[in-house]
């Protein structure tokens, strides 16, 4: 099956665009280490749980709100965040959503 070169994680664009929406939105650098902090968490979590590595070794990154639910759920069950780092993942994810991956979130 031919893989869609948006389908194909590469951390690098990721990053870039992030970078660049960030300071398009005028946000502070300390929300885009938080907003990559959490982006990056998310992605390494759903890789994780699909072992889904491309033929050059690079990861599929093809989320959806019900792996966005399980990592939070991850988040909350597992690793007992507190609601104040809960409500960052979520925004993070949200903004990820919006803006990078440019498919928002249905809530």
């Amino acid at each position: 099956m031919e893989e869609k070169a948006q389908d194909i994680f590469d951390e690098s664009a990721l990053l870039d665009k992030l970078h660049q929406v960030v300071g398009e939105k005028k946000l502070n650098s300390r929300t885009e280490q938080t907003y990559r902090h959490w982006i990056l968490k998310f992605i390494s979590f759903t890789s994780m749980k699909k072992n889904n590595g491309g033929k050059d070794g690079r990861a599929r990154h093809e989320a959806n709100e019900e792996q966005v639910n399980r990592f939070l759920g991850h988040l909350k069950v597992r690793l007992q965040l507190s609601k104040a780092r809960m409500n960052q993942a979520r925004r993070a994810l949200e903004f990820y959503f919006a803006y990078i991956v440019e498919k928002p979130l249905n809530h």
